[in-house]
């Protein structure tokens, strides 16, 4: 994995963390005070877990995590190694289960919207947008298997193609289709109340609940992804870690600056929006679908969505198929 490769999937990664939940976190926790407890955060926490990370990574160079497994008569420390190692490749399998059931829903949901849209089967003539009509379950059901059979398969025979293509042409593509929606979105505004928390922050709202979903925010995407996808590049002797962590962080600072900008101006006006992606499906539709040009704006964002979705989805599946078998192969 290159460089290139290697920013790239951690700003799709970043992109879905903070998509789902810093907008809601910056709105009920003081606005800018909120941001700018997340950014310290970034430097005093996740910056030295994630160097920390990288410097154990390479002290065990030579000592992956198949090689524990395939330890045949294992004694003392060995076997307590051994059996540590079972136990946290248990964990990652778990949670790249878990990140692989809300990718397939995510991804499932951004082409139903994709296909509403295309079909204009939209009723954009009233704020309260929503979709007229969901399909059947079992239509649902077969619709999320075929993606998440078609993920696995490409991850399984042209995964090296489809990180190549992906990196280089359709998420750059993807990514620049939210910077063309973020300006949509603040050239349609009539009320900037929702970006004015952003520079007069309201410091009351910090405590110690605030500082734990700060610490959340800050090390969710960043160590997620270092976790499970990158590994190679930074067990690299010849790259700098400093240099890299670095420009990750800055990444993440920028990403969480055009996500909240993005999201605050819709959500100010709505109180009753639902937590977690909601806001992506519900609120942010009724932005984009105003003005002459109002269905290809959302038709774009959700292909965009979409496609981000499905690379993390074979993503994952490509990390956990790879852990399975070295979990389950015999010593």
């Amino acid at each position: 994995m290159n460089t290139w490769t290697f920013f790239m999937t951690m700003m799709a990664i970043n992109l879905m963390a903070h998509l789902m939940r810093l907008p809601h976190l910056v709105m009920n926790h003081g606005g800018g005070a909120f941001l700018i407890l997340f950014i310290i955060l970034i430097h005093l926490v996740s910056l030295p877990v994630i160097l920390s990370e990288i410097a154990l990574g390479r002290s065990r160079l030579k000592t992956s995590l198949k090689d524990h497994l395939r330890v045949k008569k294992a004694s003392g420390s060995q076997k307590s190694l051994r059996l540590f190692v079972r136990g946290f490749a248990l964990l990652q399998i778990t949670l790249l289960f878990s990140f692989a059931v809300f990718f397939i829903y995510m991804t499932g949901l951004s082409f139903l919207h994709i296909f509403q849209f295309a079909a204009l089967s939209i009723d954009v003539s009233f704020v309260g947008l929503e979709l007229k009509s969901y399909p059947p379950l079992s239509m649902s059901l077969s619709g999320l298997l075929g993606l998440l059979s078609l993920a696995y398969a490409v991850g399984k025979w042209r995964f090296k193609v489809f990180l190549s293509l992906s990196t280089r042409w359709l998420l750059p593509f993807s990514i620049s289709i939210f910077l063309v929606v973020f300006i949509k979105i603040l050239f349609s505004m009539s009320d900037y109340a929702g970006l004015r928390t952003l520079f007069y922050p309201d410091f009351s709202h910090l405590n110690s609940q605030t500082l734990f979903f700060a610490i959340g925010q800050a090390l969710i995407g960043l160590f997620v992804g270092l976790s499970f996808f990158n590994q190679p590049l930074l067990l690299d002797p010849k790259k700098d870690p400093i240099r890299i962590v670095i420009n990750l962080v800055i990444q993440s600072i920028i990403i969480s600056l055009f996500i909240v900008g993005l999201a605050l101006p819709a959500l100010e006006q709505n109180t009753a929006t639902p937590f977690g992606a909601g806001w992506v499906f519900t609120i942010l539709p009724r932005w984009l679908s105003y003005g002459e040009f109002g269905y290809y704006y959302c038709f774009l964002f959700y292909i965009a969505l979409f496609y981000i979705f499905f690379f993390l989805l074979v993503m994952v599946l490509k990390k956990g198929s790879e852990l399975l078998q070295g979990f389950w192969e015999k010593p």
